[in-house]
């Protein structure tokens, strides 16, 4: 059930870019640890995602982060497949 805010202009806004909790950021940084551990992101690029991922302020910005990895149980792709989500 979606809940009602009293903001003016709330209604318009994406949920992409609503402020990322630490839960969020948590969770995309679990893909790319993955991904340094098969050898699919070499170590720089790792710590460059992780920089990012935890200095992250919306769920828009996390999203490039991952886009390009392998999903696990609890991702899903957006129709496009450009974004990720959280179920």
């Amino acid at each position: 059930m979606t809940q009602a805010f009293p903001v003016r202009g709330l209604e318009k806004t994406s949920p992409r870019a609503l402020r990322a909790s630490d839960a969020d950021r948590d969770r995309v940084t679990e893909l790319p640890r993955a991904a340094v551990a098969d050898g699919r992101l070499d170590p720089v690029e790792f710590d460059e995602r992780l920089d990012a991922a935890l200095t992250a302020r919306t769920l828009d910005a996390l999203a490039p982060l991952v886009t390009d990895l392998i999903p696990v149980p609890g991702w899903r792709y957006a129709s496009r497949g450009a974004r990720c989500c959280w179920t």
